[in-house]
């Protein structure tokens, strides 16, 4: 990835992947920082970029910022709705956050081939698949 970077300093894809990078080995802040760079050379991405921002957000415990760049994706698919989910959670906004997962669920269960079922340690093997991320304990 850096040799890509190398290669092409304003590639914007390669900047993102590179963040992912960092995320998962631990480095949340250097991952926010080529994410806010991929952000910067590809301005349109409302997709993408916002859904990692989210989670390097969350990883940082930084949930204002996360629910910001969830709210800036512009066609969300139904797992968007367990980043909401999870941001509000910290923000104490337990209501909310029971909303977005119950709403998730909703649509989960007639959307997916695979159901894993109605309990959280259900999803575990699914989020992990996912996304990677270090399992770090707060």
């Amino acid at each position: 990835m850096q040799k890509a970077l190398a290669s092409n300093p304003n590639d914007a894809e390669a900047r993102l992947y590179y963040g992912l990078y960092l995320s998962a080995i631990g480095q949340p802040d250097a991952a926010i920082e080529q994410i806010n760079i991929a952000k910067r050379h590809n301005p349109f991405d409302s997709y993408w970029i916002p859904w990692r921002q989210w989670h390097r957000s969350l990883v940082r415990i930084a949930t204002e910022t996360a629910i910001a760049a969830l709210s800036q994706i512009s066609e969300p698919i139904n797992e968007i709705a367990v980043g909401f989910a999870a941001s509000y959670a910290q923000e104490g906004l337990l209501s909310e956050a029971k909303a977005s997962l119950d709403e998730f669920l909703r649509v989960a269960k007639y959307d997916m081939v695979v159901y894993p079922g109605d309990r959280l340690e259900d999803w575990e093997g699914y989020w992990h698949g996912a996304m990677a991320y270090r399992t770090t304990r707060l």
